[in-house]
């Protein structure tokens, strides 16, 4: 596979080279963006043992590093890792995911800030949005923090961005919070 696990800027890399993933049927192969730790790729496959992540874009080189050492130990799928979620071109990826799944950054949104919205540099829906109409998934998870359900600066709640944007598109929407809840379950 070429890339796996190693930061990339975007697809300029890989202009005439092929990306070969191993996408087999019975699986529910899915984008993620703003990947992290990993988390909510984590959550997903708990709920869909069939679902895996086969591409990650994550900015932060620390995160970067963790995923790749997850996947030289095993505990991720090999998947290609791209630093850029603004370069990224889904477009790539059509007719080969199934799913988006992102936690976007929460800065513009939360309430601990100033609410900036999409007026604020660290909003990634609208690359978000660039993103799941070049792919064209059939389902998408968003995640963020409880402030996106008020107005910001941008006097829009960053959720109704969202919906209504993935209403135009097509899509059913529900949204909701989840709390974070204490397991007694042991890994």
């Amino acid at each position: 596979m070429h890339g796996a696990g190693v930061p990339g800027e975007g697809l300029e890399e890989l202009e005439g080279q092929e990306v070969n993933v191993d996408l087999r049927a019975g699986h529910l192969d899915i984008i993620s963006l703003c990947t992290g730790g990993f988390g909510l790729d984590l959550g997903v496959e708990l709920a869909i043992p069939s679902a895996r992540s086969v591409v990650l874009v994550e900015r932060e080189a620390f995160a970067c590093a963790q995923l790749v050492s997850a996947m030289e130990k095993g505990l991720v799928h090999p998947a290609p890792v791209w630093s850029n979620v603004r370069t990224f071109d889904g477009r790539a990826w059509r007719s080969c995911v199934d799913g988006l799944i992102g936690g976007i950054p929460c800065q513009a949104h939360s309430l601990a800030g100033k609410k900036r919205g999409s007026l604020d540099e660290r909003d990634l829906w609208s690359p978000t949005r660039r993103i799941i109409v070049q792919a064209r998934p059939w389902f998408i998870l968003i995640e963020n923090v409880a402030g996106m359900l008020s107005p910001g600066d941008d006097e829009i709640a960053g959720a109704e961005r969202v919906w209504r944007d993935l209403q135009k598109l097509g899509f059913a929407v529900e949204g909701g919070i989840v709390h974070g809840v204490r397991s007694r379950c042991k890994p």
